[in-house]
């Protein structure tokens, strides 16, 4: 960055990330992961232990909704994903087809979930509300587009 005056080390659940000055050498750079070394290391351990194991997309495993869990099950009789109590049965035959069943269903879900709730508060606050719309947004948070279409920022 050539805002940046340090070299930074930040580690999440993505792993290690460097940030550095424009005029930074590698040399520094390098320097700064030697000397962190053992923090690094202690710090990526951590995060590793925490991460949930990996979820296989087979029949038993346990998907979230709304705070209940859901067993998956698979039949191939069925034509769309549907909740049978604690089931839900998609009819997908390998695991990415039953990935991509699953967050359908549970996009569906949300959708009709956000609008009953937008809904009620409408109606007790006398209301309009818009269009709901999910998306699988990784940028632009606090942000919407107006009427004219210019984009607003949520300043907090």
């Amino acid at each position: 960055s050539q805002r940046r005056r340090r070299i930074t080390l930040t580690i999440d659940e993505d792993g290690l990330r460097v940030g550095a000055p424009w005029r930074a050498s590698q040399a520094r750079i390098d320097a700064a992961l030697l000397s962190h070394g053992r923090w690094i290391a202690r710090k990526l351990a951590e995060w590793q232990a925490r991460r949930p194991p990996a979820v296989t997309w087979q029949a038993g495993a346990i998907v979230m909704a709304l705070g209940e869990p859901l067993t998956l099950v698979t039949d191939a009789a069925i034509k769309r994903t549907t909740r049978d109590g604690a089931r839900l049965r998609v009819s997908a035959a390998d695991d990415a087809a039953t990935l991509a069943q699953v967050v359908a269903w549970l996009r569906d879900t949300a959708q009709d979930w956000f609008e009953q709730r937008a809904g009620h508060f409408a109606s007790v606050l006398g209301l309009q509300v818009p269009r709901i719309r999910l998306s699988n947004a990784r940028t632009r948070w606090g942000t919407w587009r107006t009427s004219i279409g210019r984009v607003a920022r949520v300043r907090g």
